[in-house]
């Protein structure tokens, strides 16, 4: 549960409580997204700052037509968002051992194929949402958690583990299904969501000794589709920091819109 681990960071930083609310239909588009009634309403409420997030198979481009749909559908989320100050792209990350949709293999055949397109296609959704609301003096930031996913990859090479080989740290940011996130991987996106608003929190510190429950309402719906013998990955302090430092290094590295 991304939104609510985020807010209790905020909340350990020294923010006030930051109440949170989304709408996740599972594998749905963007463009599906801005045609369905509930996202819409949820796009009207108050808000400070609005995540938008698409299909991790589109922005890469597997599907051209799809990908078109996703930037013709940015023109609506302007429109929507013309209240709220601040809108991040989510910055999404690829499979572990690339696609796992038959369809979009060819285009995603591995993890580091699969995440050089789908950040790129992220970031030009980013490029392109900045445009139509820069003239309003709206803000726009892009939210590279694909890359934090990547720095851990390479930081497994760079100790001489193979990313992809069950154990290892990379590994460990997934669950079974091989592109769903971990309690690892929630923590690592939420870190880098982190990392991002403190930019223009100066206020605010990084909550460096904060951890994730070891237990979460959500693991009852994960022991459902993995099976009763199913437990979160536990996460050690070392795995901490270095999940702290990729998602630093993702967001000092980036290129905002």
């Amino acid at each position: 549960d991304l939104p609510a681990m985020l807010a209790a960071m905020l909340l350990s930083s020294g923010s006030a409580d930051a109440p949170t609310a989304e709408y996740t239909v599972g594998g749905q588009r963007l463009s599906g997204h801005i045609g369905d009634e509930r996202a819409r309403a949820l796009l009207a409420q108050p808000a400070d700052v609005l995540v938008v997030q698409d299909n991790s198979g589109v922005p890469g481009r597997a599907i051209e037509k799809a990908y078109r749909e996703s930037v013709r559908a940015l023109d609506a989320v302007a429109s929507a968002t013309m209240h709220v100050p601040l809108v991040i792209v989510y910055g999404t990350w690829g499979h572990r051992h690339g696609s796992v949709y038959p369809q979009q293999r060819d285009a995603y055949p591995d993890y580091e194929t699969m995440q050089a397109r789908t950040s790129t296609g992220c970031a030009s959704y980013a490029e392109i949402l900045a445009k139509k609301r820069a003239p309003h003096q709206l803000r726009t930031a892009f939210a590279p958690v694909g890359a934090a996913f990547l720095n851990v990859y390479h930081g497994e090479l760079e100790r001489g583990v193979t990313p992809t080989e069950e154990g290892s740290l990379f590994f460990r940011l997934f669950v079974a299904d091989h592109f769903h996130p971990s309690r690892l991987g929630t923590y690592l996106a939420a870190c880098t969501f982190m990392e991002l608003l403190l930019r223009s929190h100066p206020d605010l510190t990084f909550p460096t000794e904060w951890r994730p429950a070891p237990e979460c309402s959500f693991d009852a719906t994960l022991r459902e589709r993995f099976g009763a013998e199913w437990r979160p990955e536990p996460m050690s302090d070392d795995d901490a920091l270095r999940l702290q430092a990729a998602a630093r290094k993702a967001v000092h590295a980036a290129v905002q819109p």
